[in-house]
């Protein structure tokens, strides 16, 4: 089971759903990987399938199965967590050294897709 980080400004009702929410997912799906990120400033729907925008100005979606990362700007990013699965199916929070959200031109953002694997990471 993992437990998400708490602070003092967060809603402890919504940190226990969204913590529930992932070791849900943990059961069924049984990833050896799992990136979570805390994400200050609440955001909605229109940030599924998001891949950034294009002269700056147009926002693009990617509906294909490839999933994209969402482009947030690193500086929304308060807190991140990388777990990997060992052979008793137990999740250990590891050291991650991959940049998953950087600053850079939103047009970059385009292309960087999630893979099955970390080793794979596309930047």
């Amino acid at each position: 089971m993992i437990e998400l980080t708490k602070s003092d400004s967060d809603n402890i009702d919504f940190i226990q759903k969204a913590q529930s929410l992932v070791n849900e997912i943990i059961v069924d799906l049984s990833p050896n990987e799992i990136f979570l990120f805390k994400i200050n400033n609440w955001f909605d729907t229109k940030w599924l399938n998001f891949t950034g925008k294009v002269l700056g100005a147009l926002g693009t979606w990617n509906y294909e199965h490839d999933q994209r990362i969402p482009p947030f700007s690193p500086n929304r990013i308060i807190d991140q967590g990388y777990y990997k699965r060992d052979k008793l199916g137990t999740y250990t929070k590891k050291a991650f050294s991959i940049e998953i959200h950087k600053r850079q031109p939103a047009e970059k953002n385009l292309n960087r897709r999630i893979v099955s694997s970390a080793n794979n990471f596309v930047q």
